[in-house]
């Protein structure tokens, strides 16, 4: 009957440090698996943010051509209006030379 006792205590106590290594292999794999979430998360933000960065880099880029292509049709625009009050000016200033001829030669006429 003691011995019976005794196997039985030994045979409880295995049983009780075979569910204590479980526990602890389960607590283990338990955080190894969050650890790896954890890890999984964070590259997965630092996707997110680089995508995030290169939209904004997209969207400046984008931006800066439209900027610079405005840019460019006012400067064209502008000398588009040069070029014609250029050439206004070279019409009025040739309108008055034939005025002034013509009024140069009734002036003659008139002398003669």
């Amino acid at each position: 009957a003691e011995e019976e006792r005794k196997a039985k205590a030994a045979e409880a106590a295995e049983a009780k440090r075979q569910a204590e290594e479980e526990r602890k292999a389960e607590a283990e794999q338990k955080r190894r698996l969050q650890a790896q979430q954890r890890k999984e998360a964070a590259v997965a933000r630092a996707e997110a943010q680089e995508e995030a960065a290169r939209a904004r880099e997209e969207k400046q880029a984008e931006a800066a051509a439209k900027a610079a292509e405005a840019a460019e049709k006012r400067r064209q625009a502008e000398e588009e209006r040069k070029a014609r009050a250029a050439e206004a000016a070279e019409a009025r200033r040739q309108l008055q030379e034939a005025r002034d001829r013509d009024t140069q030669s009734r002036k003659t006429a008139t002398a003669r």
